[in-house]
């Protein structure tokens, strides 16, 4: 069974969650989607 859930990171700007969420979706293969660039893309504006 392959019963993965989702992994949230949440810190001040600069702590490294981008660094960090990129190394564990290649070390435990999972997606990994940045919801800053994911909601420009969506509504077409920066944040």
């Amino acid at each position: 069974m392959n019963n993965k859930g989702n992994i949230v990171l949440i810190g001040f700007m600069g702590a490294g969650k981008t660094t960090v969420g990129r190394w564990i979706s290649q070390n435990v293969n999972m997606k990994y989607i940045d919801t800053d660039d994911y909601i420009e893309a969506g509504q077409n504006m920066t944040i």
